[in-house]
């Protein structure tokens, strides 16, 4: 190990030093000077509000520089001011978004000043700079700029690519993190478990990113080159017309008389070409006439298999409706019989309400009589008694008396609780009964619903125009109506419609985005002109049902091609438009899609996170894009008025056109709509029963109720007897007692014998309700029977077959019609044929007159074309002859440039083709580039870490898969290897190790890295801040033996612990930063280097 070096002079920086205006720190570095230092190296660093300095102004020694001093002291400044001076980003700083963050808090504006050597052979612009370069950086909330100056003070140039001139040339990298390692970059290298981000800080500190980099932008112009090869390779055939449009003229002037008789015999060859293709056409006429005929004949065969059908469905009908008849007959022999049982319950139901009335009438009575009977033999006891037993007697009325008022006050207040009891129950049962009203009424419309589909499936499986079935069971009924009065002249121009029917989508997975999007304009219809509105919703009024939302009807002028919108489609590449994606065979229904959604200005994504990244950010919005579309539904509109919306996308039934697949759709939700009516009717059958057992709770409420008040009204009646008691006058005889006894035992007996006479004829009457009540319950269950078990069956039936023979009356007037048409088509044909033959028989011997037949198969156009081109040839060659001699040289010249350039383009071919190799080749010398950089820095790791006699390591590199993986043994892994007899030493991850094993192994691998790049300085923030004294005390000595070995290069080390340890030595320089100025509420908080005031 080398002898300890030895320390100048340690220089501490004050803040009184700070408000000096010559910057100058008092007792500046008195460190050996070499005679020359190396070009690029800091000279000094000057701050002036920036971070938490006021002002600072630092000089560096060319070889070794210490900045120490408590957290908060602004080290790390120094070193973020170096990387932003030099043309750094904040970013790169790890301080801030923005460089904006880096001023001092309550300043406007902050200034670095870096002044670096010029001085050597490697200097830049000696001539305009001198011995120093000073590069100034202002930074301002708004704005910023550089000035970068010469040794005498004087502002040389003020852009940002002289300043990245200046540190290229220097080899100056302030984001290589081996250059200047802060401490995020420390950290994170110290904590990083993944050998991936190893690998990539390997690749960046070695400059091997960038050498990628250059060979990733090398292959780039490569490929441009190659388009521009071939762009020029377009111009070649041009250029080969052009001399043999020369060519031409020389064999024209060579063969004049050649042309003249090649004239000739071209317009002879016209005549009979004519003849040709006359004969040809009348040939398609014939396959024409033929077709017309199968057509015919098939119009014929449908015609009669439909008429057979309509004869069908008809004497199905009647057979129905003979049954039907039948049934309904009975219904009218049992509905009377039903209604006179109905009103047989209900006369008999209010004759027993009023028996049982005047029964409870006459059972009352009784009681009271009873209770009269009662009371008049006590009084009769009494009076015999005498009057002792008298006032004993009415003393226990007393008591009695007030025992009846209890009870009836606790009698009231139960028949209180009671009424509002009910009251409750009633609530609850009205409630319930509307829950099962409301379930009733969804039975219902799902059933409706039902019925629709079932139709919709039915029409679908019999219609055989099923496309347009598609769109309705209506609208191929409206297709023929609207064919029908276009035939008869009632439209300017024929209706376009429905749109959906000239639309198709290119891929099957954007079919739901793209039928969600078109929507109604799917259904709907283009006209030409505003007159024939009235007649399309004249038609729609008398085929589409009133319960179905009408197409919608666009008035547009037709034209015969599409729009052309190339000029205002998104320009991105990356995703297709909605008009990508859409094929669509009518210009009339794509310039109307056009028009409504403008699908040029509309993209398809595959996601989210794909339309956020287009919409978020104005710019990275593309030119054009109006809305964005995810597969899923989601919309979502770009900046500036970025927002987007969710959508969900029902299932296709239009564009997919499958109808066996439209078919199983309807089945599916047709199983679905019934699955939903089990459920609904479940729910109905339970709140069903829920109200019946709540109507019978408030039954039993009301009886119990009744009960309550008859048994109040008895006690009541019972206070009254015994108030009266004591009133009534003590001297009435015995004797008439016995007599008003005899009275009440006489009208006693007369209320029972009524009471019995009630009893029995309430229970006759009751009995024959009973009776009554059964056979009307048999005749609502034969009612039922026969309207559900075999009219609704039949009605059902008749209901689909009603269905069936619509379709089938429309399919009868369709095939009338087609044949008709085909008839008239086949006459019209036979007749063209007859007049066509005779003309071309007629041709055929007037041309043979002039000329025998000339067999050709070029077309008159064809031979036409050449004419013109051969009498252009003759008139040009007649009239504008150019000398013999002009032509040839012309000739000759330009079949030398085209050969000169034809060879041109191979040579740049040929030197492509060798770009590439060299590529290819360099490619290879960069992968062995990289094995070398690996190896040599593994070799290095492993000399500094003997250093340390109890660890040891390597740096495995794995180039393919991108991994660094940096492997220890320390002593207690030797003591585990000793103990576990292992046959191969215990290696671990330095991430497993402790902080300041980490700390040493990373310091190493720093240094070993140093040593495989080239760099005029290297700075180090907090490198020791993690070791133990051991460690620290070894790696600071590795530092300083590495610095004072390769004395060419800048070393300044960050640290916040003392450097006692280090000696003396002319080439160490240590700056001392001053204690931060903390308040002193915020005595005990820790700073964070951005404290008030200024430290220098």
């Amino acid at each position: 190990m080398n002898k300890p070096v030895k320390r100048v002079r340690k220089t501490r920086l004050s803040p009184t030093a700070a408000n000096e205006t010559s910057g100058e720190t008092p007792g500046k570095r008195q460190c050996l000077q070499p005679e020359e230092s190396r070009c690029g190296i800091i000279e000094k660093v000057y701050l002036e509000n920036f971070m938490c300095h006021k002002k600072l102004l630092v000089h560096f020694g060319p070889n070794i520089n210490f900045v120490m001093g408590r957290n908060g002291s602004g080290k790390s400044a120094i070193l973020t001011a170096v990387v932003v001076g030099l043309g750094g980003s904040a970013r790169a700083t790890d301080r801030g978004n923005t460089l904006q963050n880096l001023i001092k808090k309550g300043e406007t504006s902050a200034q670095v000043h870096i002044t670096l050597n010029n001085r050597g052979p490697a200097s830049w612009k000696r001539h305009d700079y001198g011995d120093l370069i000073t590069i100034v950086r202002i930074l301002k909330a708004s704005s910023g700029g550089y000035k970068i100056k010469n040794a005498v003070g004087h502002v040389v140039s003020q852009k940002r690519e002289e300043v990245m001139k200046i540190v290229n040339h220097f080899c100056i990298d302030v984001e290589n993190p081996i250059s200047i390692l802060n401490q995020e970059v420390s950290k994170n290298f110290l904590n990083a478990t993944d050998p991936r981000d190893k690998y990539r800080f390997f690749l960046k500190a070695t400059l091997l990113e960038k050498i990628q980099a250059n060979l990733n932008d090398s292959h780039q112009l490569m490929k441009q080159a190659e388009e521009i090869l071939k762009q020029k390779e377009c111009l070649l055939p041009g250029l080969e017309r052009k001399a043999e449009l020369w060519k031409i003229k020389l064999r024209a002037i060579e063969s004049w008389e050649a042309m003249k008789e090649k004239l000739v015999h071209l317009e002879y060859e016209k005549l009979w070409a004519e003849i040709e293709a006359m004969e040809s056409s009348f040939q398609e006429e014939e396959a024409s006439l033929e077709k017309h005929k199968k057509v015919k004949e098939q119009a014929l065969k449908k015609l009669q298999t439909q008429t057979q059908l309509v004869d069908s469905y008809e004497n199905q009908k009647q057979s129905l409706q003979e049954k039907l008849r039948e049934y309904e007959a009975k219904i009218q022999d049992l509905q009377p019989k039903q209604r006179e049982a109905e009103n047989d319950v209900q006369t008999l139901s209010r004759e027993i309400q009023k028996l049982m009335a005047d029964h409870r009438t006459v059972m009352e009575r009784v009681e009271e009589q009873q209770k009269d009977l009662d009371r008049l033999s006590r009084e009769e006891e009494r009076l015999q008694c005498g009057e002792e037993e008298a006032l004993k007697e009415k003393e226990r009325q007393k008591v009695k008396l007030a025992q009846l008022k209890q009870n009836g006050d606790a009698l009231q207040a139960q028949i209180d609780t009671t009424c509002h009891h009910k009251e409750q129950l009633s609530m609850a049962a009205h409630k319930l009964s509307e829950k099962a009203h409301d379930l009733l009424q969804q039975e219902h419309d799902l059933q409706r619903k039902i019925d629709d589909q079932k139709r919709a499936i039915r029409s679908l499986e019999a219609k055989e125009s099923g496309e347009l079935s598609l769109y309705g069971q209506w609208m191929p009924e409206l297709v023929r109506c609207i064919e029908e009065a276009d035939q008869k002249g009632k439209f300017t121009c024929k209706p376009v419609g429905p749109i959906g029917a000239y639309v198709k989508v290119k891929e099957d997975r954007f079919l739901p985005l793209v039928e969600s999007i078109l929507g109604r304009a799917l259904r709907g219809f283009c006209i030409n002109h505003e007159k024939d509105i009235n007649v399309l919703k004249a038609i729609m009024d008398r085929v589409v049902p009133k319960n179905v939302c009408r197409p919608t009807i666009s008035v547009t002028g037709f034209q015969d091609q599409f729009y052309d919108v190339s000029k205002m489609r998104v320009m991105d590449t990356r995703h297709p438009t909605l008009l990508d994606v859409l094929e669509i065979t009518n210009p009339v229904a794509g310039n109307y899609i056009i028009d409504l959604l403008r699908p040029e200005n509309t993209l398809i994504v595959p996601n989210g996170e794909a339309a956020r990244a287009l919409t978020s950010h104005r710019t990275a919005v593309p030119k054009n894009l109006e809305r964005v579309f995810t597969l899923d539904g989601n919309l979502f509109f770009p900046d500036p008025a970025y927002r987007s919306y969710s959508h969900n996308i029902p299932r296709p039934e239009i564009l997919s056109v499958d109808i066996k697949e439209a078919v199983r759709y309807k089945r599916e939700e047709l199983r679905e709509l019934e699955g939903r009516r089990q459920v609904l009717r479940r729910d109905l059958d339970a709140s069903q029963m829920e109200v019946q057992a709540q109507n019978r709770e408030v039954s039993a409420t009301e009886l119990q109720l009744r009960n309550l008040r008859r048994e109040l009204g008895r006690i009541q009646m019972e206070i009254s007897n015994v108030d009266m008691q004591p009133h009534r006058s003590q001297s009435c005889s015995l004797t008439a007692i016995q007599e008003e006894i005899d009275g009440t035992k006489a009208k006693l007996n007369e209320l029972r014998q009524r009471q019995e006479v009630s009893q029995k004829t309430l229970m006759e009457k009751k009995g024959e309700l009973a009776r009554v009540r059964c056979v009307l319950s048999e005749f609502k269950i034969e009612l039922k029977d026969l309207q559900e078990t075999h009219m609704a069956p039949i009605k059902a039936e008749m209901d689909a077959l009603e269905e069936r023979m619509n379709q089938s009356d429309d399919g009868l007037k369709h095939w009338k019609s087609q044949l008709q048409r085909a008839e008239k088509a086949v006459q019209d044909a036979e007749k063209e044929l007859k007049e066509y033959r005779t003309r071309i028989d007629a041709q055929i011997k007037e041309t043979s007159k002039t000329v025998s037949r000339i067999r050709t198969r070029r077309t008159v156009a064809a031979i036409e074309n050449e004419m013109v081109g051969v009498e252009r040839q003759l008139k040009a060659s007649q009239e504008t002859m150019e000398p013999e001699d002009v032509v040839r040289t012309q000739c000759t010249e330009i079949s030398k440039r085209f050969q000169q350039f034809r060879s041109s383009l191979s040579r740049c071919r040929l030197l492509i083709t060798r770009l590439s190799d060299m590529l290819k080749m360099r490619r290879e010398v960069f992968s062995q580039c990289k094995l070398l950089m690996g190896s040599k820095l593994n070799t290095h790791f492993a000399y500094f870490l003997q250093f340390r006699h109890q660890y040891e390591g390597t740096v495995e590199f794995d180039h393919e898969k991108g991994l660094v993986l940096i492997r220890a043994t320390t002593a207690e892994t030797e003591k585990m290897y000793k103990e576990s007899r292992s046959s191969q030493p215990l290696k671990r991850e330095v991430g497993s190790l402790s902080g300041g094993e980490r700390s040493f192994f990373t310091t190493c691998f720093l240094m070993a890295s140093w040593l495989c790049i080239d760099s005029p300085f290297r700075m180090l923030d907090e490198f020791d801040v993690f070791m133990d004294m051991v460690n620290r005390r070894v790696v600071i000595q590795l530092l300083l033996n590495l610095a004072q070995k390769y004395r060419d290069k800048q070393y300044v080390f960050l640290t916040p612990l003392d450097l006692s340890i280090v000696g003396e030595n002319p080439l160490i320089t240590i700056h001392q930063l001053a204690a931060p100025k903390r308040k002193r509420e915020d005595r005990d908080d820790e700073d964070d280097g951005m404290a008030n005031g200024s430290h220098v």
